[in-house]
């Protein structure tokens, strides 16, 4: 007999035939390390949704730690990148004199009309409203045209206090104005397109050459 089947042969000798079988509750003790996981402060804690935009908009140290590790490193490298105050705007002056004396003879041709002395009149500067006359800045860096564009706006919208006599037509000026600002100029250079085009088209036709008697 072999000794593996004597365990076996043991077990059947102890069965006794036509008894009834008891169950028998057998505890099995395993020896586990124990882990407690307390998620209290997970439930507690409130959940956030962050675009990509608020996330780089916020500093590392006011973000959840719990982000992506690829946030993090980006958040990290924005950190590091010094920050640089924007340059203020540079507002440019007009320093030539001739051109500055020339816009002072403009502006004071205007302010002797009597449209200009109406609407000092009529009209204090505490009262003053968009739309009303504006001196035009004779010190502001611009082009001619555009300084010239400003004064005719400037005298246009001063012949509207020419008739006024008192305060109460100030409304039906000021009515008119806003049509004076809203028309264009209608002094327009005309246009040398249809010249050209012609000249273009025109087999026979030889430019002229210059001299410098004609550039002086």
């Amino acid at each position: 007999m072999s000794s593996s089947t004597q365990p076996l042969r043991r077990a059947f000798r102890t069965i006794q035939p036509n008894v009834p079988r008891v169950a028998v509750n057998k505890t099995v003790t395993i020896n586990r390390p124990s882990l407690v996981l307390d998620a209290e402060p997970y439930k507690s804690r409130k959940q956030y949704i962050y675009s990509i935009s608020d996330l780089l908009s916020f500093k590392s140290s006011a973000v959840p730690y719990t982000l992506p590790l690829a946030v993090i490193c980006a958040l990290s490298e924005k950190s590091e990148v010094p920050y640089k105050t924007p340059c203020k705007r540079i507002i440019k002056s007009e320093e030539d004199p001739k051109k500055l004396d020339t816009r002072h003879k403009q502006v004071s041709y205007g302010k002797v009309t009597e449209g200009y002395a109406n609407y000092v009149k009529f009209v204090p500067v505490s009262e003053r409203i968009r739309g009303d006359p504006k001196t035009p800045d004779i010190h502001q860096s611009c082009s001619k045209r555009s300084w010239d564009g400003q004064v005719r706006k400037w005298r246009r919208a001063l012949h509207a206090f020419d008739d006024i006599k008192t305060k109460e037509e100030l409304d039906e000026v000021r009515k008119r104005l806003v049509v004076i600002n809203a028309t264009p100029n209608k002094l327009k250079v005309p246009s040398t397109e249809p010249i050209h085009r012609a000249r273009m088209l025109d087999s026979n036709y030889i430019p002229r050459s210059l001299t410098f008697d004609d550039l002086e």
